[in-house]
């Protein structure tokens, strides 16, 4: 109700209407209830009838009767009940997002966690949760959809996305041992030659109502709209292995990763990445034992660091075509998001990241979810790298080694001489010469039998 009286004090000064003071709260509502009732195009009519000290509860209620007639309920009745149980398996992918088996694993996964109402079943809740964030349409539109109230339905939204957040663990897994991260780099470098690379790292913006106050310059993204920031990090099998979102556009997306907790978990504990794997990052983020980058390009890049950015980009791109797919299916983010209080906003994005997990997982990526995943994306598939030979001089500083060597890219197995320099001290290096065996592009696997000689 004050929501509602609050909102009706705007629009009265809006309309650069006077309030009229009155000597007790009943005439003050009163008046709130004379321009809310009235039609925008009779907003002069109320003031008039406001200044009319004689206006009886009386009028007041033909009012509301003539308000009634002019909108009636919009509301469907029985949609969930008599429609949905009509469609065909496709057509409630098409609406749902999902199959209908997997909305009933759905539902199983989530309706302990949700409470129980006499007038709404889980099934309705999640239907109405589902169709909410898979299409664009107004929340008043989805209320009447599902014959519900507006109000119930933000009740129900942000219910259902604070159960599937508390229940993120369970879809959006960081890989926890040896094998899993193996498994990952293999799918990687079995698909575009790059090996270690066990995700790959991006950030996108999800545009938001801004505020009006003084903090909306902060909203403000690279691109000109007020927008909130989504970070994730995908498989090639277009899986979220991390998702990070909450902060505002204008924060750039070097700082989002230093300040995440997948930077904390990285550089606090190498188990969790390490060293012989590593994510894949644009130029904005910062090179690293856990993070690859591509060869800044200063016009200079020699014929190899201009084949490692082909490769590197090719492979990095699973990641904007996961985020492609994300706003394909869940377009409520490709819409700006309306929300009262923004507090709500990192729950909406979030739980739709972890609807996308969920769905890959039950139901697969099908041809479908490919054209949307297409109508997003910006970077070009894989490609084949062809084989190129050539020298390369470069430093690894993780391991503070200078390195040369020549090599045939893309020709497995095949013996090379390599030479590292090994700082002993300030002002003494060393060299030793050390047969390599390079597996695919990018990678060798060192003999230690020679390095111990």
């Amino acid at each position: 109700m004050l929501v509602w009286l609050r909102n009706a004090f705007a629009r009265m000064l809006a309309g650069s209407c006077l309030f009229i003071m009155a000597s007790n709260t009943r005439e003050i509502i009163k008046q709130i209830l004379l321009l809310e009732l009235s039609d925008d195009t009779d907003v002069e009519c109320a003031v008039t009838m406001m200044e009319n000290s004689d206006v009886t509860d009386r009028m007041l209620l033909e009012m509301v009767e003539r308000k009634k007639e002019r909108n009636p309920d919009a509301r469907i009745e029985n949609f969930v009940e008599v429609v949905v149980p009509k469609y065909s398996d496709n057509q409630f992918k098409e609406h749902f997002r999902m199959y209908p088996d997997a909305f009933e694993v759905l539902c199983q996964w989530l309706a302990p966690y949700l409470p129980t109402e006499k007038t709404l079943s889980h099934e309705k809740k999640l239907l109405a949760t589902l169709w909410l964030l898979g299409n664009p349409e107004s929340y008043r539109g989805v209320a009447d959809r599902f014959g519900i109230h507006k109000g119930t339905l933000h009740h129900i939204v942000h219910r259902v996305c604070d159960v599937l957040v508390d229940r993120r663990d369970e879809t959006i897994k960081w890989p926890h041992s040896q094998a899993e991260l193996q498994h990952l780099a293999a799918d990687f470098e079995n698909a575009c030659g790059f090996p270690g690379a066990v995700g790959a790292v991006d950030g996108t913006y999800i545009e938001i109502k801004g505020p009006v106050d003084h903090t909306r310059k902060s909203y403000v993204c690279r691109k000109g709209y007020t927008a909130m920031h989504l970070q994730v990090v995908s498989t090639r099998g277009l899986l979220f292995l991390d998702v990070h979102t909450g902060y505002v556009g204008s924060v750039a997306d070097s700082r989002v990763f230093r300040n995440s907790p997948l930077h904390t978990l990285l550089t606090s504990n190498d188990s969790k990445l390490p060293l012989a794997f590593h994510l894949l990052g644009d130029s904005a983020y910062p090179l690293s034992t856990y993070m690859m980058v591509p060869f800044r390009d200063n016009g200079h890049l020699t014929p190899v660091e201009v084949k490692f950015n082909a490769v590197h980009s090719s492979t990095r791109s699973h990641v904007e075509r996961a985020i492609g797919l994300l706003k394909g299916k869940w377009r409520r983010l490709r819409v700006e998001l309306d929300m009262t209080n923004r507090m709500e906003v990192p729950n909406i994005i979030f739980a739709a990241c972890v609807l996308h997990n969920f769905v890959i997982l039950n139901n697969g990526i099908h041809y479908e979810d490919i054209l949307m995943e297409r109508n997003q994306r910006q970077n070009p598939p894989c490609e084949e790298v062809p084989p190129v030979t050539a020298t390369c001089d470069f430093w690894i500083p993780h391991l503070s080694i200078f390195a040369s060597f020549e090599m045939a890219l893309n020709s497995p197995e095949t013996p090379v001489a390599m030479l590292f320099a090994f700082p002993t001290d300030a002002s003494t290096v060393e060299w030793a010469k050390i047969p390599l065996f390079c597996r695919s592009p990018w990678s060798c696997m060192v003999d230690p039998l020679e390095v111990a000689h």
